[in-house]
C-alpha cells in the first residue's frame, strides 16, 4: 500500500518560508485558549528547553571520551547529575502541565519502590546497591522534562544529527579502528566497551534510520546526497562498533537493522519492492563477487569471537552463562526476596536484566520491575502506525528501545541505564507524545 502524504501541518511537504511558517502556526495552534503573543512566547520558551535538554544529553556523550575517562570523570558526572536536576526542578516549576506520559506512574512507582527497599536494608542491615535507584530515577526525569516541552521536529533533527556528530567524535578517540576483530579492543578498552558500544548502536540506528526514512524530521525529503553522508556516517558507526568488540551492540544493531528494512520493504508499494528486490539481487552479486562481504563477514566474526574458544560457550560469553546457572541455583532457594536480606549473600551478578532483578528482590519481590520490563517489549514491539503526528518519533523511539532491550538480554543494567548513557532514546520517548 503507497505511503500515505500527511495532512498534518507539522509534516506538511512545503518548501522554504512557507514551511517554516505552517509548522509553527500549527504550533503555535496547539496552545489553545491562550493569547497570541503568549502563544508564541511559549513556543520561543519550549524552543530553547529543547536545546537546553538536547546539550545536556550530548554532554552524556563526552562523557565517555578518554580524556574525562583518564581525568576530571567523577566531577563531570557530579556536575551532568546537578545539570539535570536543575533543568528537572525549573521545568517542574515553569512548564505548563500536560497529560502524562504512561510511562512516567509507571517508572515513579519503580523508583518509589526501590527506594523503600533501600532504606529497609540500610536499616535492617540488607545488601541493596544504590545504583538501582538511579535505574529509575534517570529515565523518569528524563521522560518528564521530554513530556513537558513542545518539541519541533526539525528541533529533533538537528539534536539527533548533533548526537550523532558527538558519538563520532567519541568514538574516534576512544575505538582503534585498525585493531577490528583482533580482541585488542577487549583488552585495552574493557571499561569503554559497555559504555561506549550501546551509545554507538544508537548513534548508528538512529543515522540509519535517517537514512531510510528521508520524510521522517524533514519538512521535504533529505536531498540524495545527505542521504549518501548519513549511510557512510552509519557504516563508519558501526566499524567503530566491530572494531570495539561490543558484542550485544553489534548483535542489537544487526537486528534491528534488519527489521527497519524489512519494515520498509513490506510498506512500500509493489513496483517500488520490485525495484527494491532486483536493486539487492544485483548488489549482492557484485559485492559478493568482489570479496568485499566476506571480508566484512569475516571481520564481524571475528569481533564476536576473538581471543575466545567458539567452542567453549562459557569463554565465548565471557563467564556469562556460568554467571547465569548460578544464579539459577540461587533463585529457587530465595524465590522471595533474593539477595536482599540472604545469607550467605550471592556475589555473582547476572548479565542479564530480568535474572539479575530476580537476583536482587526475589521472584516475589521483582514483580514490578518485570512487569514494566515486559510492558516496554509490547511498546517497542508494537511498530509505527499510519503517517501523523508524533508517528514518525515514534517509530524511532520504539526502534531504538528494541535495541536497548536486546543489549538487557546480555547485560543487566539497560535499558535504563546504566547512569545517563540512555538519555537520548529516554527523550524521545518522551518527545513522540508532544512532537
Amino acid at each position: 500500500m503507497r505511503r500515505k502524504r500527511s495532512t498534518s501541518p507539522h509534516i506538511g511537504f512545503v518548501s522554504g518560508s512557507g514551511a517554516r511558517t505552517v509548522m509553527t502556526a500549527a504550533v503555535l495552534s496547539s496552545y489553545r485558549g491562550e493569547g497570541t503573543n503568549w502563544r508564541a512566547s511559549r513556543l520561543r520558551g519550549d524552543r530553547l528547553a529543547t536545546y537546553i535538554l538536547g546539550a545536556l544529553i550530548i554532554a552524556t556523550v563526552f562523557q565517555q571520551h578518554p580524556a574525562i575517562i583518564g581525568g576530571p570523570y567523577q566531577q563531570y558526572r557530579q556536575l551532568l547529575y546537578i545539570g539535570f536536576g536543575v533543568y528537572g526542578f525549573l521545568t517542574f516549576v515553569f512548564s505548563a502541565p500536560r497529560d502524562d506520559h504512561p510511562l512516567i506512574k509507571q517508572l515513579a512507582m519503580i523508583l518509589l519502590y526501590a527506594l523503600t527497599w533501600w532504606a529497609l536494608t540500610e536499616i535492617l542491615g540488607g545488601r541493596l546497591d544504590a545504583s538501582v535507584i538511579l535505574e529509575a530515577l534517570v529515565p523518569l526525569g528524563i521522560l518528564f522534562c521530554a513530556t513537558r516541552i513542545h518539541m519541533l521536529r526539525r528541533d529533533l533533527r538537528n539534536l539527533a544529527i548533533a548526537y550523532v556528530l558527538a558519538v563520532i567524535f567519541v568514538g574516534v578517540a576512544t575505538v582503534p579502528l585498525g585493531n577490528a576483530g583482533t580482541g585488542e579492543a577487549a583488552v585495552h578498552y574493557i571499561y569503554a566497551k559497555n559504555q561506549v558500544g550501546p551509545i554507538l548502536g544508537i548513534a548508528t540506528i538512529t543515522c540509519f534510520w535517517l537514512v531510510v526514512r528521508p520524510y521522517a524530521l524533514w519538512v521535504r525529503p533529505s536531498p540524495r546526497l545527505i542521504r549518501l553522508i548519513g549511510l557512510i556516517t552509519a557504516g563508519l558507526l558501526f566499524t567503530m562498533l566491530v572494531a570495539l568488540e561490543n558484542r550485544a551492540g553489534i548483535i542489537g544493531v544487526l537486528i534491528v537493522t534488519l527489521i527497519v528494512l524489512l519494515s520498509e520493504y513490506w510498506q512500500s508499494p509493489t513496483s517500488v519492492r520490485i525495484r527494491l528486490t532486483a536493486s539487492v539481487l544485483v548488489i549482492s552479486i557484485a559485492v559478493g563477487l568482489s570479496g568485499v562481504a566476506g571480508a566484512a563477514g569475516r571481520s564481524i566474526w571475528d569481533s564476536l569471537t576473538a581471543n575466545r574458544d567458539v567452542g567453549n560457550v562459557d569463554d565465548l560469553s565471557s563467564g556469562r552463562v556460568s554467571l547465569i546457572e548460578d544464579a539459577l541455583a540461587f533463585i529457587p532457594d530465595h524465590f522471595l526476596l533474593g539477595n536482599l536480606f540472604s545469607d550467605p549473600a550471592y556475589l555473582g551478578v547476572p548479565h542479564n536484566y530480568v535474572l539479575n532483578k530476580f537476583v536482587q528482590f526475589g521472584v516475589l519481590g521483582s514483580v514490578p520491575f518485570i512487569a514494566l520490563y515486559v510492558g516496554l517489549w509490547r511498546r517497542a514491539l508494537k511498530g509505527r502506525g499510519d503517517a501523523g503526528p508524533g508517528e514518525e518519533i515514534r517509530d524511532l523511539s520504539g526502534k531504538l528501545l528494541l535495541f536497548l532491550l536486546f543489549v538487557s538480554l546480555w547485560e543487566y543494567s539497560y535499558p535504563f541505564g546504566p547512569g545517563v548513557s540512555s538519555a537520548f532514546v529516554w527523550m524521545l520517548m518522551g518527545a513522540r507524545e508532544t512532537t
